[in-house]
């Protein structure tokens, strides 16, 4: 329960229960003080000033020396003695008062609270009995009483030493004062040495707490983030709490999750640039090459057709007869294979030439929207693709600085591959998104896709996978040269084959941008 509280509440608790800790110590430790301090009262109490049985014995036998003091039958001593005795029994009053007066200061614990009473009415007694005994003084002066008093008073003062007797004893009162002060001892030990032991649970109970709750999911954080950037980026945090900490781990794996996919997709940019880098430096060379031997091939294909024309020519104006009109038939269609097949050829040494070269119409500001519209209304008046479905919704225009015929030229060889890699049915999409400094072009298509293989091998010229043996494989070669003389880039995916395909182009806005992309 305690764990599934947030980390605020969790740190009010603990808090509190420190505070209860400092609570408990400090009236444990004051507890132990005010006992202390009220034994040590006690102790100075029953010391100096509390009553003591000694001091009324002593006062009371003070009243037996007048009276025993043998006197002649002389009236002036017999006053002498009476005032002697007189003077003993105001100060046995005396001492009588100030000892009762010391009742009220007697402390209210279990040491004198049981023997207040007792004490309160032996003094009343003895207070009492003295009266009586001022009484008969008078006695002594009657030489018929004298005896008679003398005798009296005597046996008053032994009844006073009797009563005298039951006061509690001041050494009583140490012993239990002593007995009360080990009481209070033992209790007051007990009492800390509980309240330690529960202060120490509970700080063991903070210590576990937070330790569980703070700073195991701190260094499991710790951990996952020093694994992550040393590169283990599938390591996630396993933090079971249910609070800000377990938030946090959370938070940290959605972001190791997205940090993770960041990875995957830049390994496959730099997968892709470095393919893209190598074939680069294929087309180059190629590109080299090809511009040679289409400039060496063209010029014998030239005259060939022209040779082919010239004869073809001269045989339409024969006269021949039935025995050679076949013949002439004959060599009329053989000419026109070769000079069809060495037009086919001389395209095929433009294309060389195109490709190695590229062309050199200035860049200006042209709307991607209509060209693709163009291609799209172009495609629609073939029969042969009237059974396919072309989806392009875009209707605002969208401007870039771009070469109008190279980027139709682009448009022109992506549908078409994509139409002939339909069946009857098929369907192409053309999206088109504008960003603040690229477009986004995508075509996908549901026809044949491509193997990992054709992907690969995609964008390298004479590199075709039709059967009928229609493509020279210079059409993606191109292509993917004049996004990157603009650029942009030219991506194509497909999940396998007859799965589809889609092709991406980004495309630059701007003249600026395409150079420093191109850079």
């Amino acid at each position: 329960m305690f764990f599934s509280r947030s980390i605020r509440r969790k740190l009010y608790g603990g808090l509190f229960i420190v505070a209860v800790m400092i609570v408990i110590l400090t009236f444990s430790g004051l507890n132990g003080l005010f006992s202390y301090q009220a034994s040590v009262s006690e102790f100075q109490f029953a010391m100096h000033e509390a009553p003591r049985r000694s001091n009324i014995i002593t006062a009371i036998a003070g009243l037996a020396e007048p009276l025993n003091v043998e006197v002649a039958d002389d009236p002036a001593l017999w006053y002498g003695q009476k005032k002697t005795f007189l003077t003993k029994l105001e100060e046995t009053q005396a001492t009588i008062r100030r000892t009762h007066k010391k009742l009220d200061l007697l402390p209210n614990s279990r040491v004198y609270t049981p023997v207040r009473g007792r004490m309160n009415r032996t003094l009343v007694t003895i207070r009492n009995e003295l009266f009586q005994m001022e009484s008969l003084v008078e006695g002594l002066d009657l030489k018929a009483q004298r005896e008679e008093t003398l005798a009296l008073l005597r046996k008053n003062i032994f009844y006073l030493l009797d009563i005298a007797d039951e006061f509690p004893e001041h050494e009583e009162n140490i012993e239990n004062t002593i007995k009360e002060a080990t009481e209070v001892y033992n209790a007051g030990f007990w009492w800390v040495g509980c309240s330690a032991v529960i202060a120490l649970c509970m700080f063991l109970y903070l210590t576990i707490s937070t330790n569980l709750g703070v700073v195991i999911p701190l260094r499991k954080l710790r951990q996952g983030a020093s694994r992550i950037a040393n590169g283990d980026t599938a390591y996630r945090v396993q933090v079971q709490t249910q609070d800000e900490m377990g938030e946090l781990a959370k938070s940290f794996n959605q972001m190791a999750d997205k940090f993770q996919d960041m990875v995957k997709d830049r390994e496959q940019e730099i997968d892709a640039r470095c393919r893209q880098l190598v074939r680069s430096e294929r087309l180059a060379g190629i590109g080299l090459l090809a511009a040679g031997v289409a400039h060496e091939i063209n010029n014998p294909l030239s005259a060939v057709s022209m040779a082919s024309e010239s004869i073809a020519e001269r045989l339409a104006y024969l006269q021949p007869t039935d025995e050679q009109r076949e013949d002439i038939e004959a060599s009329q269609h053989y000419l026109n294979m070769i000079c069809r097949e060495s037009k086919r050829c001389q395209d095929i040494t433009h294309k060389l030439l195109e490709f190695a070269r590229g062309q050199d119409e200035a860049r200006k500001r042209t709307d991607i929207v209509a060209l693709i519209n163009e291609v799209l209304e172009m495609v629609f008046h073939m029969s042969e693709y009237r059974s396919r479905e072309l989806i392009f919704d875009r209707a605002t225009p969208c401007f870039a600085v771009v070469n109008g015929p190279e980027i139709k030229q682009v448009i022109i060889n992506i549908v078409s591959n994509a139409l002939q890699a339909m069946d009857a049915g098929g369907k192409l999409v053309i999206t088109l998104a504008e960003k603040s400094e690229e477009i986004l072009l995508t075509f996908r298509d549901d026809g044949f896709g491509m193997s990992r293989e054709t992907l690969d091998r995609l964008f390298e010229p004479f590199y075709t996978n039709r059967k009928d043996g229609k493509g020279t494989g210079l059409g993606m070669s191109i292509s993917n040269r004049i996004i990157s003389d603009h650029g942009g880039s030219l991506n194509a995916e497909s999940p396998g084959i007859g799965k589809g395909s889609v092709f991406t182009i980004r495309l630059p806005k701007t003249q600026a941008q395409q150079l420093k992309r191109a850079a």
